[in-house]
């Protein structure tokens, strides 16, 4: 469901993955678009990032795991080390 609302939102749909990641505290989806479609994933001062979070936070509460977000751009990680513009991590609000 998070890479059909992904690939809804760039300009290059096919360059869009989502990766799972299960660890101790929860579950993190890694969204990976190409160079120049973060900005359509992070939307006018965080909107978009912050719907697609909600939508996460919903799943995570109806499956009662917690869920992170990351959103990145080919050009966000390099040696590990992301650029602070980036990578983007959300949290669900503790209930």
């Amino acid at each position: 469901m998070i890479e059909l609302a992904a690939r809804a939102l760039v300009n290059k749909p096919n360059s869009v993955r989502v990766e799972q990641i299960e660890a101790q505290d929860g579950l993190t989806f890694h969204i990976r678009c190409a160079d120049g479609d973060l900005g359509r994933l992070i939307g006018l001062n965080g909107m978009t990032a912050r719907s697609l979070r909600h939508v996460v936070t919903c799943a995570g509460k109806a499956s009662g795991t917690r869920y992170f977000l990351t959103i990145e751009d080919g050009r966000s990680v390099r040696n590990n080390e992301p650029f602070l513009h980036g990578v983007y991590e959300f949290q669900p609000n503790s209930a």
